[in-house]
């Protein structure tokens, strides 16, 4: 009976399993805003996490593991992303789950979140985390490197979305900036042993 109680102690301590959903996309309305940062100025930590595999959610429920991304045919927000596409001025850039595990109290490590556009440039760059207390965070490091006119030349702009913000589980969240913004959900995800 100890061991029982105590293996359940350490998977309570391990922590709970959380399937996150982003949508990242630009905005190409019009806006007074001037934007100067032509250099990267997120601080990358000193332990970056890159997602791999591809399964089912079901197959995640049954074994978990973590940074795992999940198939779209599992993913909660199909609808947001039509959405952006029918109402114009909006392209969706990155739309991408994943499995991942926060223990109580803890800063999850950092996801790494990128989209490349084949020539070895990250038009979409950064990273994501989960912070777990007594309410959950969600902090976003992201960058989209874009081109704007400049009188007669293009001119390559870095636009930095920085946030973190306390969000509800199962409930659809809005990072926004003027040129571009983000669709979040975070949903817990009960797994078997």
């Amino acid at each position: 009976m100890l061991l029982l109680l105590l293996g359940g102690m350490d998977s309570y301590a391990a922590g709970r399993w959380y399937q996150v959903e982003l949508i990242v996309f630009k905005q190409s309305g019009a806006t007074t805003e001037h934007f100067y940062q032509t250099a990267h100025r997120i601080v990358w930590p000193g332990r970056l996490v890159e997602l791999s595999g591809y399964a089912s959610l079901q197959t995640l429920q049954a074994r978990p593991v973590s940074y795992t991304k999940i198939k779209s045919s599992d993913w909660t927000m199909h609808w947001p992303e039509r959405q952006l596409k029918r109402a114009g001025g909006y392209t969706p850039l990155l739309h991408v789950s994943w499995l991942q595990q926060v223990g109580r109290n803890r800063l999850s490590n950092a996801v790494h979140v990128y989209r490349t556009d084949g020539h070895g440039d990250y038009p979409v760059n950064g990273h994501v985390r989960i912070q777990r207390g007594n309410y959950l965070h969600l902090l976003v490091d992201l960058e989209y490197t874009g081109d704007v006119v400049d009188g007669e030349a293009f001119r390559t702009v870095v636009y930095r979305l920085k946030e973190k913000r306390r969000i509800k589980l199962n409930e659809i969240h809005y990072l926004d900036h003027p040129r571009f913004g983000v669709i979040a959900k975070v949903k817990l995800v009960a797994v078997g042993r």
